[in-house]
């Protein structure tokens, strides 16, 4: 999984658009009659990627997205719509912003099905998300073990009433 450059974009898109089934551009456009509530509900108000529940709370739900699996910026480039209801899924933010516009080469098995392009992404994000832990394990260590040991921090009167 990479983001793509420009002339890459552009290579891609005409790929797909040579494509005999093209999932991403199946299904009710995204509009009165097909809004984000259809989406999540599609979704079973899961992220299509972690599995996480966005109903958990009313927090959730509101930073959860309507996550484009074939970026809108590829369709840009068609001057089509992007917001087809195979193209369109329920995400956490996390994953939403762990997968940014990253997405599968040109004739990778991905775009087989739309379900084979969400397991690649699934399997891509879950790298880039033990790539962040592991870049922000010690730190997140450091912190909690000086609020135990210290009664101390930089800004501490700045949180106290």
């Amino acid at each position: 999984m990479k983001r793509h450059t420009k002339t890459e974009s552009e290579e891609l898109w005409q790929w797909l658009e040579s494509r005999p089934k093209k999932w991403w551009k199946e299904g009710t456009l995204f509009g009165p009659s097909f809004g984000w509530a259809d989406i999540f509900e599609a979704d079973n108000w899961h992220c299509v990627y972690c599995g996480r529940d966005l109903a958990e709370n009313e927090d959730v739900l509101a930073e959860s997205t309507e996550e484009h699996l074939v970026p809108q910026s590829l369709f840009s480039i068609g001057k089509q719509n992007a917001n087809y209801e195979n193209n369109v899924a329920a995400a956490c933010a996390g994953c939403n912003g762990l997968k940014g516009p990253n997405i599968a080469p040109i004739r990778d098995a991905a775009w087989a099905t739309r379900k084979s392009f969400i397991m690649a992404m699934r399997k891509f994000i879950a790298e880039e998300r033990a790539k962040r832990a592991a870049k922000y394990r010690l730190h997140a260590f450091n912190a909690r073990a000086k609020r135990i040991w210290t009664d101390k921090t930089a800004r501490q009167n700045d949180y106290r009433p």
